[in-house]
């Protein structure tokens, strides 16, 4: 799936089909929402933080040296 929003403190979200590029300010037909409702914000960070823990490093112990 294709994410795309940033998350504000947990005051708001922006999110919709822009990408931060000099043609997507420029010519493209981009569109950004800002949500301010509360339960909103907390399913994104939810979802943020489910795909961050996804994408952890996985640490494995060193094999001890003999």
């Amino acid at each position: 799936m294709h994410h795309k929003f940033a998350i504000d403190g947990k005051k708001a979200i922006g999110l919709g089909s822009f990408n931060w590029s000099k043609n997507a300010d420029q010519r493209n037909a981009e569109n950004w929402n800002i949500v301010r409702l509360k339960y909103v914000v907390e399913d994104y960070q939810k979802e943020f933080n489910y795909m961050w823990d996804l994408n952890a490093p996985i640490i494995e112990e060193p094999e001890s040296v003999q």
